[in-house]
This record gives C-alpha cells, structure tokens and sequence, in this order.
C-alpha cells in the first residue's frame, strides 16, 4: 500500500525553474528566473536538478538572494548576492537527477546561479531544475 504524501505536508510548491535545456558552456554562468520565497516562519526547500552533456559535466547551483527583483530577469544583478557563509546547494558531476535539500536566509526573492566548473564540457545542459517548498 503506498501512502499518500500529501498527508505529511500542509502544502507543497513545486515551481519548474527550468523547462527547457539551458546551456552551461564550459566555465559560463547562467541565471534562472527569480521567484519568491514564503514569508512563513517554517519551510523546507529541495531542488531537483538533471544535466546532460557530450563530454564531462560539472555544474554548480547556488541561490542568489535579494529583497527586490532583479534590473533584467536571467542577467547578473548586484542587488543579488549568495548569503555570507553559504556554500553551493551542489554541483552535478554526472547525467543523474539530483535531489538537495537547502535551507535559504530570510528574503523576499531568490533565483538559482548556474556555473560551469573545472573540466565541464562545451556541450553540458541543464535540462531541468525544480524547486520544492513545503509548509509545515
């Protein structure tokens, strides 16, 4: 018998950052959309990640935050910053999903800072990027 998973939480978001294939060229640096974080006092945040590449892949996810949106959606922003002490939610080395969980710092909006690290391969794509919020 499979449980219900609702049953375990008040409410879940699911929010598709990224629907279709983004390139991570190399060593480049991709922005996503950016989005708005739950003004809630308990939250649990995951994101689920897939890439895909020709040659060897390696991608790091960090969560830039700010409390304003962004001059231009998908470019850099000085107003968004990685918090102090924070490190990479992950970085993939392989084609496999990923599920990572996170715990942001208190702001009105975040967005997922894409890079391409080390030996990552010209031809690597992010294929899919879902965040997940539920509320306690």
């Amino acid at each position: 018998m499979m449980l219900n998973p609702n049953s375990f939480l008040d409410h879940l978001t699911i929010i598709d950052v990224i629907t279709t294939p983004v390139s991570i060229n190399a060593t480049a640096t991709a922005y996503t959309e950016s989005f708005m974080l739950p003004k809630v006092s308990s939250a649990d945040f995951a994101v689920i990640a897939k890439c895909s590449s020709g040659g060897t892949i390696s991608v790091k996810f960090e969560l830039e935050q700010s409390n304003s949106l962004p001059s231009t959606e998908g470019a850099s922003d000085t107003n968004y910053v990685i918090p102090d002490d924070v490190a990479a939610i992950f970085t993939l080395a392989d084609a496999n999903k990923q599920v990572k969980a996170f715990s942001p710092d208190v702001t009105k909006y975040g967005r997922f800072k894409i890079t391409g690290t080390g030996s990552n391969a010209a031809s690597t794509y992010v294929d899919s990027l879902v965040l997940n919020i539920a509320i306690d």
